[in-house]
């Protein structure tokens, strides 16, 4: 048996299909990418911050872990359903599942970089195809583009991001209206 086989997981399919799985150096991500070697990105990317959510305003202490662990994976919204089954086989419970929200999400990038989803190999594969892998290291990111409507979170923590060569800052408007009156700049989150 050579090395790669010796080191492979058997495919998501369940056909028997090994994968080899990358070698490891002191650059691999410790997740389910790096154990696999699926989707680990081959040039340097332009990252949105904030596409889905307001990543300056509200998700910045879990981007700032993040960028301190040098990747995260993001979950396809179009494969939910899938991340969520497979999240769950690695908590054990469906109801263990993080809620949505900035500590949620801390929990759930601990979820899926745990030894359970790390040691199982149909399990690492399986995330590995329902998540996006995006490196935060300087030298993969070309740049990027935060969208916010409110930056005051960012301003106190911008130090954080200093190591990235170029920065866009989008703003987001929306018309006045009382139900959107908590997202204004001098309604800072809580």
């Amino acid at each position: 048996m050579g090395t790669h086989e010796a080191n492979a997981s058997r495919s998501p399919a369940g056909q028997g299909t090994l994968w080899p799985s990358p070698a490891r150096d002191v650059n691999t991500p410790e997740c389910v990418h790096g154990v696999t070697g699926y989707g680990l990105p081959k040039r340097p990317r332009l990252l949105s911050a904030s596409k889905r959510t307001d990543i300056p305003a509200f998700y910045l202490e879990w981007l700032i872990r993040a960028v301190d662990r040098g990747w995260v994976d993001v979950p396809n919204p179009m494969l939910s359903g899938k991340f969520r089954k497979l999240a769950a086989a690695v908590a054990g419970d469906s109801r263990a599942l993080p809620e949505p929200t900035p500590a949620g999400r801390i929990a759930l990038d601990d979820l899926i970089a745990s030894p359970g989803a790390l040691s199982n190999g149909e399990v690492a594969a399986g995330l590995a195809r329902t998540l996006t892998h995006v490196s935060l290291a300087p030298e993969q990111v070309v740049g990027i583009v935060w969208w916010s409507k409110n930056y005051g979170p960012y301003l106190r923590r911008a130090d954080r991001f200093a190591h990235y060569r170029r920065q866009f800052f989008q703003f987001t408007i929306n018309p006045r209206s009382p139900d959107l009156a908590w997202l204004e700049p001098s309604k800072l989150p809580r």
